[in-house]
């Protein structure tokens, strides 16, 4: 073949779609750079931070996940900008208010608003931090223990044999992962107990759990969980014992991100099957107070709580 024919061939095979498609994406990446330069400096660390934890964050957290929190880095959408700051404990935000008498239990890693009337807790609230590159927590406790600061002294027995798991409210598995084994055996005590089908906890609750630890803590950094059941307005179905069975459960997420805040909020039917869809419970956290009868978030300003309590997510972050 003559050096012609050559040169020809190889012209022929220039193809000008990959080429231009090859030149929009470099326009792309030179505008994100330059977009990501203009930045400020706690916006591009939180940025950093974030390719960081996909690089290292294993299977749990898709590359579509982090691009979104990327994304709402950037745009701060969701966000709702508010000067109150955490501080070391579980709870962000103020503890949730109740007309019903109750009893705050404040452990280690986690807090608990008790009804001695119900035996058994309204909230738990607890703070999961990243701990993408810890070893493994070490394995649970063996039994529950009665916590003898309440009244009830709702005992392990109570449970037996009445066809519900001992539920717990601020998970053993994330407490002890972010905590160690001290705080995850004060997740044992009965304080932190309701009654779950075990379908449901062993399903689309340890699910959501697994999120919250695993693909949440490690995107946000840290964030802020209130947790408990909700009851109908006439307690139908009880233990042997007398404790009630909640008719559903509710999970709020809070996260803060350079002085701005955002939530999720969950509402899971008990009779929940298996492969519910999560997002398919996603609620205002307006509609969880109206059916606990809890009041949220009191230590933030007004039209921050309005902002953050009146609309439901969309998407699961």
């Amino acid at each position: 073949m003559s050096k012609k024919t050559k040169k020809k061939k190889h012209f022929r095979s220039w193809n000008p779609k990959k080429w231009l498609m090859g030149g929009s994406c470099l326009l792309v990446f030179a505008a994100i750079v330059s977009l990501y330069a203009f930045q400020p400096d706690a916006k591009r660390l939180e940025i950093n931070r974030l390719a960081n934890v996909y690089v290292h964050g294993g299977s749990h957290i898709g590359f579509v996940q982090i691009l979104r929190d990327v994304w709402s880095v950037y745009s701060s959408k969701g966000l709702v900008p508010c000067d109150v700051r955490p501080d070391d404990s579980p709870v962000f935000g103020g503890i949730p208010r109740c007309k019903a008498p109750l009893t705050v239990l404040k452990n280690d890693a986690y807090w608990i608003g008790y009804s001695e009337e119900k035996r058994s807790p309204l909230w738990a609230a607890y703070r999961l931090t990243d701990v993408t590159f810890d070893e493994k927590p070490a394995a649970r406790a063996e039994s529950f223990l009665p916590d003898r600061r309440t009244t009830a002294q709702v005992t392990s027995d109570q449970y037996t044999n009445s066809g519900y798991d001992r539920g717990h409210l601020a998970s053993s598995y994330s407490i002890a992962k972010c905590y160690g084994a001290n705080a995850q055996m004060q997740t044992f005590l009965m304080s932190n107990v309701v009654p779950q089908r075990h379908a449901f906890n062993a399903g689309i609750w340890k699910s959501l759990e697994m999120k919250e630890i695993n693909t949440f803590a490690p995107r946000c950094q840290s964030i802020w969980i209130i947790t408990g059941p909700i009851y109908p307005a006439v307690i139908t179905r009880t233990l042997p014992s007398g404790i009630p069975v909640p008719e559903a459960f509710y999970k709020i997420i809070l996260d803060e991100i350079n002085g701005k805040i955002r939530a999720m909020a969950f509402i899971i039917a008990h009779d929940s099957e298996n492969d519910a869809d999560l997002a398919a419970c996603l609620v205002s956290i307006n509609e969880i107070e109206k059916r606990t009868g809890l009041d949220f978030f009191m230590g933030f300003p007004e039209t921050v709580q309005t902002a953050l309590e009146s609309d439901a997510n969309t998407k699961i972050w």
